[in-house]
């Protein structure tokens, strides 16, 4: 466990480009679910998938043409399986799109609170910078399909959606 602090400036859309405003990335969609059973250290894979349905109907694209998903990660034997089956159940492996699966908690442990925004502000940069960051300390990769795990940064695939996705 860990502390820190990190902030991004959202503005709309519009409302940048009017202004000539540097554009990292453009959020789309959000979801959030929560029965009020379990709490925040038993995740329910029926949750996480009503959240990832909320989000996604609001950004008005589908999870299949997400490259890269930002996983919450926090290394537990409940949340992680649960994270990663919740998404490659959603997911299309043969719509041609790649799909790479990382979490930032790898680099910097877990901020807390912090947390989230660092893994937003990964995603944005990736976005930005059409690289693919690799995954630190994970000896063992082991890709779930249609998920890839890469140990080294790669350029964002050709023809492939710059879009992420964060699990915070």
């Amino acid at each position: 466990p860990g502390e820190g602090c990190g902030f991004v400036v959202l503005m709309r859309q519009a409302d940048a480009l009017r202004d000539g405003r540097r554009i990292y990335a453009t959020l789309r969609g959000w979801g959030m679910s929560s029965d009020g059973h379990g709490g925040m250290t038993r995740p329910e894979a029926s949750g996480q998938r009503l959240a990832l349905q909320r989000a996604y109907a609001k950004a008005g694209f589908p999870i299949d043409s997400v490259t890269l998903f930002e996983g919450h990660g926090t290394g537990t034997p409940v949340g992680d399986p649960i994270e990663i089956s919740t998404v490659t159940s959603l997911l299309e492996p043969a719509n041609g799109t790649p799909h790479f699966i990382g979490s930032i908690k790898a680099n910097i442990g877990h901020t807390k609170a912090a947390a989230g925004i660092a893994g937003l502000i990964k995603s944005m940069m990736a976005v930005h910078t059409g690289v693919i960051p690799p995954i630190t300390g994970c000896n063992d990769p082991r890709d779930v399909a249609p998920l890839q795990v890469t140990q080294s940064a790669i350029p964002w695939p050709e023809n492939a959606p710059r879009r992420a996705a964060v699990s915070a």
